[in-house]
């Protein structure tokens, strides 16, 4: 599956569509530091809401397949602008809520939050450095 996203993020890059909210203005410093802070900060946090908190809470009611699938929806929308979407947001909508039923799934499997949040920064720490390498 991270090869899929990795792969998505390639397709976008290929077909010259871009997000919104690309980092390739900031600064090579900037980068780094961004990227220790996603991994070690952000996705950990987002973890703790998303898994944590809704798909916890869903579990509850709906049980494991219908909260990892709601909540993994609400990940993939919670990290784009729809006030300013673009081919390249759709696309990166698509493989965010992927990732999010799969940090989703890896919750329920393990019943811990640290191995998805571990997941999470790394997924975030490679998307902001990937640019970096390619470039």
């Amino acid at each position: 599956m991270v090869v899929t996203l990795i792969g998505s993020l390639l397709l976008l890059q290929a077909l010259g569509l871009e997000r919104t909210t690309t980092g390739s203005s900031l600064a090579t410093t900037v980068l780094y530091s961004r990227t220790i802070t996603l991994l070690v900060l952000v996705g950990p946090a987002e973890e703790l809401i998303f898994r944590g908190v809704i798909q916890r809470g869903l579990r509850d009611t709906l049980g494991g397949w219908p909260s990892i699938l709601i909540a993994g929806f609400v990940f993939g929308f919670g990290h784009i602008d729809l006030a300013a979407t673009t081919p390249g947001d759709i696309l990166w909508l698509v493989a965010l809520s992927g990732l999010g039923v799969i940090l989703g799934w890896v919750y329920e499997r393990t019943d811990n939050l640290v191995v998805p949040a571990l997941a999470h920064g790394g997924f975030n720490s490679l998307t902001t450095t990937l640019p970096l390498l390619l470039g």
